[in-house]
């Protein structure tokens, strides 16, 4: 059985362009970091409001395993 994940999680800038990021750790498994931007007013420029991307690193060195685009995790959530 897995243990529970670590999260820890940043909200950075306006409440009109906010940065968000969310770290997760869980033993033996991964290092995970989603990180995006929140652009209420994009869908007037024809842009989406949310964009971002989830890295994943192996345990037992830290290297780079994956990068998800965040519209594909949010799809499986």
């Amino acid at each position: 059985m897995l243990q529970r994940a670590q999260i820890a999680g940043i909200f950075l800038g306006p409440a009109d362009g906010t940065l968000l990021s969310l770290g997760t750790y869980i033993d033996g498994l991964a290092y995970g970091v989603k990180s995006g931007t929140v652009f209420g007013e994009n869908p007037d420029a024809g842009l989406p409001t949310a964009q971002g991307a989830m890295l994943i690193f192996e345990p037992q060195n830290g290297r780079l395993e994956a990068i998800l685009d965040s519209r594909l995790i949010c799809m499986y959530r």
